[in-house]
């Protein structure tokens, strides 16, 4: 009756090695890391199967000071493919194999290296003082960061890191040869980065418009008028958006107010300042247009040589009663706009304001400063 129990008896105890712990499957580039933990002690050799057993490796086990620590192996020289993986554990002599634990993972190659797309630039400009600034149009899907190589003033070569969630990236020392590439990453767990290729990135030569060259002017039909000397138009460009230009448009709104830059240059952009003590509301600027004239032959009628250079609002994040703390950051760092790229060189600026905040006949604005294009 003990037949079918003698033969095992007969083998003697036999002690099965544990099987490992838990596992976690590491994307990469053709390859995998599997990080694994094994508690057992008598677990000194270990055997990986993949593509449905028909390929394996073996491996020892590293001696470890703690049940806890860390195993890792690297599984190489494969295909882009999603893999199921299983381990099993062994005794230093290959024997009393453990029961088998899977995970699965992706493998990444060509195909996703093909997907991917560098950062598009919103902007970019490099001002007379060798500071590169560009303004990135939104981030990329799995982009962790782009690379920006560049030739310093120095004469030497360099690479900055600039993180996906930067919006406007600024570097200073640059005298050119400006290229940029995305990094990616497939997973958030992923040991390689994938990278695009090289892009060559030509900024726009710019230089900030000198505001001391800047002065009241005023064409027929435009007058000029200010609360009190104190709020006179010149607080405009005393980079001071506290010391602000206020005046009384008796006129109602729309109202011009100009000046006279000192200099004919083709603009590229501007930043406008609200006082910092009316914030998207009571009587600062709201919505507004911005023409320019290359010569002072002008006057109120917006035919004879003024230029469009584009309409604009200032840009209120919250939408609502009240100004948020969000409301007040934006509000005090200025907002800056882009200048119609088409426009002629201007000297002489028109500031047209449609609509304020709160409809005030009394209008105000802290600050005003133009950036305009440079001869290569």
């Amino acid at each position: 009756m003990n037949d079918l129990h003698d033969v095992y008896l007969r083998q003697g105890e036999t002690l099965y090695v544990g099987k490992p712990d838990s596992m976690r499957v590491l994307p990469g580039k053709e390859r995998v890391k599997l990080r694994y933990w094994v508690s057992d002690p008598k677990a000194t050799k270990l055997i990986v199967y993949w593509l449905s057993r028909t390929d394996s490796v073996v491996v020892d086990i590293p001696q470890r000071s703690s049940p806890n620590d860390t195993l890792e192996l690297i599984i190489d020289g494969l295909v882009e493919n999603q893999y199921s993986f299983t381990l099993h554990t062994m005794n230093s002599e290959f024997k009393n194999r453990s029961i088998a634990l899977q995970a699965s993972g992706m493998v990444y190659g060509d195909q996703f290296q093909n997907s991917l797309l560098n950062r598009l630039v919103a902007s970019g400009t490099l001002s007379s003082n060798s500071q590169l600034e560009i303004t990135w149009l939104g981030a990329v899907e799995k982009g962790i960061g782009s690379e920006i190589a560049y030739r310093a003033t120095d004469g030497s070569s360099k690479t900055v890191f600039v993180p996906m969630d930067d919006a406007v990236t600024v570097i200073d020392g640059v005298a050119g040869d400006v290229t940029y590439r995305t990094l990616f990453l497939p997973e958030t767990t992923a040991i390689d980065t994938f990278y695009t290729e090289w892009e060559s990135y030509t900024p726009t030569l710019e230089e900030r418009v000198d505001p001391a060259n800047f002065s009241r002017w005023n064409p027929v039909g435009i007058p000029y008028v200010h609360y009190s000397e104190a709020f006179s138009v010149e607080k405009l460009w005393d980079d001071d958006p506290a010391s602000r230009y206020l005046f009384l448009t008796e006129v109602g709104q729309p109202f011009s107010f100009t000046f006279d830059m000192g200099i004919t240059i083709s603009l590229t952009r501007f930043k406008a300042f609200m006082e910092p003590g009316q914030l998207f509301t009571g009587q600062s600027v709201e919505s507004f247009e911005l023409w320019g004239a290359p010569t002072p032959d002008v006057t109120d009628d917006f035919g004879s040589g003024w230029y469009k250079l584009g309409e604009y609002r200032f840009t209120r994040p919250s939408e609502q009663g009240g100004t948020t703390d969000e409301d007040r950051t934006l509000g005090l760092a200025g907002e800056e706009f882009s200048v119609d790229s088409d426009a002629p060189p201007v000297r002489y600026i028109r500031f047209v304001v449609k609509k304020s905040w709160s409809d005030s006949p009394y209008v105000t604005l802290g600050d005003l400063r133009f950036w305009g294009q440079l001869t290569p």
